[in-house]
């Protein structure tokens, strides 16, 4: 279905290629993420895909069809059987959502009948039916999303590319929009995503291709997310004296508060019950011979050792 020969991908200025002889095919059904660090060539295999660029060596074929070779004036028909889901939707924001939907296939010379028909059909398929009529800005970021898959959708493309579709998304909705894309490669439609997201490569345990620096360095079917060293990570900052200056801030709260009037200050402190108790004896202690030139300045002073330590008590 999809298939890269020796492929090399070069853009102007850039010395050093963005792709290079890359070999893959992906076969009719299969769900594939391609994975890597930004810059890997991941987002340039997908334009490879759908035509957007040409290779500068090799062949990428699609559908059947090397996209070399196809002319400009047949483009827009390739492109019916590939849907695409972009990380920041790309919606249309004076439309309404069944109006995003309905313009996709309005441009393909789709009917107004199969329109009618097949909107409401493919909102209530991801999960929004009864939201045809709102705008992109009354929707969640998840329900956005919804509308992307939908449009991408709704013409029954052999092919949907996701290209970091949970990238703009929180954990839970991001985990709610690829279980979509699940059940979308479970109906059969081939799903190829570029992500970062490791912890769904990790749990889907689907086929991977991984890319570095343009080259392809592995391709496992039922594979782990790999090496996840380039991934960003945040780790909460170590500020050196944060109690100090938390208690310090306290402090001065509290004192304006006295002076303003707004707490009385404590003008006195009721004693503890005195109890009576005896000492406890304590043994002799028996000196030590030292010789005063051999004791360090610090132990003159008392202050030489560890708190932790005790001296002889007998």
């Amino acid at each position: 279905m999809i298939r890269f020969e020796n492929v090399t991908q070069r853009y102007r200025g850039t010395p050093q290629p963005a792709l290079d002889g890359v070999d893959f095919e992906v076969e009719r059904g299969e769900f594939v993420f391609l994975v890597g660090a930004s810059g890997s060539g991941k987002s340039s295999c997908l334009s490879l895909i759908t035509r957007e660029i040409t290779p500068s060596d090799g062949r990428v074929l699609v559908l059947g069809r090397d996209t070399r070779t196809l002319s400009d004036r047949r483009t827009p028909y390739f492109r019916r059987n590939i849907g695409t889901v972009y990380q920041d939707f790309r919606l249309l924001e004076k439309k309404t959502v069944s109006q995003n939907i309905a313009y996709a296939l309005r441009v393909i010379g789709r009917s107004r009948a199969f329109i009618k028909q097949s909107v409401p059909e493919v909102l209530e398929r991801v999960g929004l039916d009864g939201k045809g009529k709102r705008l992109p800005s009354e929707l969640s970021g998840g329900e956005r999303q919804r509308v992307a898959i939908a449009r991408a959708i709704v013409n029954g493309p052999q092919v949907v590319l996701a290209d970091e579709p949970t990238g703009n998304l929180d954990p839970t909705t991001s985990v709610e929009i690829m279980r979509l894309l699940e059940q979308i490669n479970a109906d059969g439609t081939t799903v190829v995503m570029a992500t970062h997201e490791a912890g769904f490569v990790d749990k889907m345990r689907r086929r991977v291709i991984e890319l570095r620096d343009g080259r392809l360095v592995r391709d496992e079917v039922g594979g782990a997310y790999g090496d996840t060293s380039a991934l960003a990570t945040l780790r909460p900052e170590v500020v050196r004296g944060a109690s100090a200056q938390e208690a310090f801030t306290a402090a001065t709260e509290l004192r304006r508060d006295v002076e303003e009037g707004r707490v009385e200050p404590v003008t006195s402190v009721h004693p503890l019950p005195e109890q009576k108790s005896e000492p406890a004896p304590v043994a002799p202690i028996s000196p030590i011979p030292v010789e005063v030139e051999e004791v360090g300045m610090a132990d003159r002073l008392g202050i030489a050792g560890s708190d932790d330590e005790v001296g002889p008590t007998s």
